[in-house]
């Protein structure tokens, strides 16, 4: 029960609902090739929101209780970038495997269009693996990520102990 070729969404359809932004009313440029449609520019006050929702609309739903992930969007876009390259792993394995594998288990016409499904997606992850790239880029950019100052340090240098005498 596979769809066929003309029901199949493309890699340049957007997988998540999208809401074009102008970019001229924010910053005067256009967007990166490559840029996600729904997400407004850097520039803008709403970008860090707008990019973590976008986000989590491509994560796994229990991401969305980790509180870590809201508090820094740029390490959420990490985690679905990753997330992204390993489906990509899955879906190149499949697409190398599937004539071998499946030969015996269904009929060959259902093997190439498993083939030419996996290699969709694949397709599909990697235009999102580059649309979260650059949106991890800009939020490390825009976003304070660095972690808060430890005791005992002071500009970067450690504090030394000093030796008791006995």
């Amino acid at each position: 029960m596979f769809m066929t070729r003309s029901d199949t969404p493309r890699a340049e359809d957007s997988p998540a609902p999208t809401r074009k932004f102008a970019w001229d009313d924010y910053a005067g440029r256009r967007p990166p090739r490559g840029w996600p449609g729904s997400v407004p520019s850097p520039d803008s006050a709403r970008f860090p929101q707008v990019a973590k929702g976008w986000l989590f609309t491509l994560a796994p739903a229990r991401w969305q209780y980790e509180p870590v992930l809201h508090r820094f969007p740029a390490l959420l876009a990490r985690m679905v970038r990753f997330h992204l390259e390993s489906g990509m792993a899955g879906a190149a394995v499949n697409c190398r495997t599937a004539r071998s594998r499946l030969q015996n288990l269904i009929p060959e016409s259902a093997v190439e269009e498993f083939i030419q499904a996996c290699a969709e997606e694949y397709r599909r992850m990697q235009l999102l693996s580059l649309q979260v790239k650059l949106a991890e880029s800009e939020l490390k950019r825009v976003c304070d990520c660095r972690p808060p100052e430890k005791p005992g340090k002071k500009n970067g240098t450690k504090l030394r102990k000093t030796k008791r005498p006995r």
